[in-house]
């Protein structure tokens, strides 16, 4: 896999589905995160970092593009997480889990599109137990598109504020439920798919995050990290330390 210009990453973008991202993601930074960030622990740490950035970024009312590149890191290190476990949940990629949560017809919960759910009144969502391979297939930009039609007007009339609250808590979520591993009782198969949900949960409200201030995930996932690592230049990461430290970022150019 090599550099790829912006040009050619938007492109690559506009077809590319989870499974995708996450082996560019497993091809351009595993070998550095297998003795930097090994346990799955820090990684989500790292992640719930990167989420109170996009936090303060809106906070300190900085430019939509400064959201849109610290939504693409939490991006980038929820695929740290997904690639943790190299992709597979239960013997299931990210993506098919992805389907079986947001289908994209309806609500998972009510079943109604646009969402009409009670805030803080949810009934289980339901698991399908079938899915396509377009469902399984889609690009960020078209779930983005999806969630913005089932989720957006009830998440756009509660704010972003709201919404990145939504993003803490289900981080918060994943870190729990890897705090509870060791003691619960449910067997592994059944917590790799509650771990593939709940990463599921995060990447909706990272759409959510874009689609209620008007940015592409997507685009800014491409720009950033389909083209070469932002800090070093390399299509394989080779950041030291310090090169993190200092938040050095190289330039896209084409």
């Amino acid at each position: 896999m090599a550099t790829r210009s912006t040009e050619e990453a938007l492109v690559w973008a506009e077809t590319a589905n989870l499974s995708d991202w996450a082996g560019l993601f497993w091809h351009r930074y595993n070998r550095r995160n297998l003795w930097a960030n090994a346990s799955i622990r820090k990684r989500v740490i790292l992640l719930q970092v990167a989420v109170r950035q996009v936090q303060e970024a809106v906070r300190q009312d900085r430019p939509i593009s400064e959201v849109q590149l610290h939504s693409a890191h939490v991006f980038a290190w929820l695929m740290s997480i997904v690639n943790y476990v190299g992709n597979k949940f239960y013997h299931r990629d990210l993506s098919v889990f992805m389907a079986m949560k947001y289908p994209g017809d309806s609500c998972t919960y009510c079943g109604s599109e646009p969402c009409v759910c009670l805030i803080g009144v949810r009934p289980p969502f339901q698991i399908r137990s079938e899915w396509t391979p377009e469902q399984t297939g889609r690009s960020l930009g078209a779930y983005q598109a999806q969630l913005e039609a089932i989720y957006g007007p009830r998440n756009k009339k509660e704010g972003i504020d709201w919404v990145i609250g939504r993003l803490h808590s289900e981080v918060t979520e994943i870190g729990e439920l890897l705090a509870r591993c060791d003691i619960n009782p449910m067997g592994v198969g059944a917590f790799e798919q509650k771990l593939a949900f709940e990463i599921c949960d995060v990447l909706a409200w990272i759409c959510a995050v874009a689609y209620s201030l008007g940015f592409s995930l997507e685009e800014g996932l491409a720009t950033v990290y389909a083209t070469k690592c932002p800090f070093c230049g390399g299509d394989v990461c080779q950041c030291d330390q310090a090169t993190l430290e200092r938040g050095s970022f190289i330039a896209q150019t084409s």
